[in-house]
């Protein structure tokens, strides 16, 4: 998984595992110390071209103390760089942060989630994605670009995905994420009425919302078998 793989990057910098204050493992120091313990090398945690403050580095944070502000929120993550959303629900004790990008994301959640802050563990976890869509019924030579493409006509896109088995052939899934839950609706009635197709090839798809997402990475044009069948169905 990428984010197990970032944090051993990250990991091997230092000749022990720190915990987010600092503290070397089977501690739980105050996480809201980690301005001063040294912050990640950023850049080596971003895709060439990758989209940053989406929705997929969008945390949720719970079982925060009382009184617990913004400016409390964004001290404690300012170790994973700046964030550019946050919010605090002071009377159910909860909040929402979005980081750069997934994989910085993953480590800030990996590192902070059941550390003790102001005397209280906190939970770390990823934000429903409220935009995202499930996409099914796709033939077999659609690919990642090609459904991003498909689905572009009713919003910007965050990220389209392919879902593919551990053999890395399609099942016929993916997985359609938008920037905006009204370029989402847009999609989903569009296709509710079962006759949206993405190519020439008369297989119609459905599309219903979607909660929790998947992390594959898909079938990208770079891997699929372009075969007669896939330039027939794309004509």
């Amino acid at each position: 998984m990428q984010g197990n793989r970032a944090q051993q990057n990250h990991g091997g910098s230092n000749n022990s595992t720190r915990r987010p204050g600092g503290g070397t493992n089977g501690q739980q120091p105050e996480p809201n110390r980690a301005n001063e313990a040294l912050t990640l090398d950023l850049q080596g945690f971003r895709k060439p071209g990758e989209k940053t403050f989406t929705q997929r580095s969008r945390l949720f944070v719970g079982n925060l103390p009382t009184g617990v502000t913004e400016e409390d929120l964004e001290k404690l993550f300012a170790k994973y760089g700046k964030a550019n959303e946050i919010f605090i629900n002071k009377e159910r004790g909860f909040g929402f942060i979005r980081l750069e990008t997934r994989i910085i994301a993953e480590i800030a959640r990996a590192e902070l989630d059941d550390t003790t802050f102001r005397g209280r563990p906190i939970r770390v976890r990823f934000a429903t994605h409220g935009a995202a869509l499930a996409v099914k019924n796709l033939p077999d030579f659609v690919s990642n670009e090609l459904l991003e493409e498909a689905f572009a006509v009713f919003g910007q896109i965050e990220r389209a995905v392919v879902i593919v088995d551990d053999r890395g052939r399609p099942t016929g899934k993916g997985i359609v994420e938008y920037t905006s839950k009204p370029a989402a609706r847009k999609a989903l009635d569009k296709c509710s009425d079962g006759a949206y197709l993405l190519t020439a090839f008369p297989r119609p798809v459905t599309v219903e919302p979607m909660e929790q997402l998947d992390e594959e990475e898909g079938l990208s044009e770079k891997i699929i078998n372009k075969n007669q069948q896939y330039h027939k169905g794309r004509g």
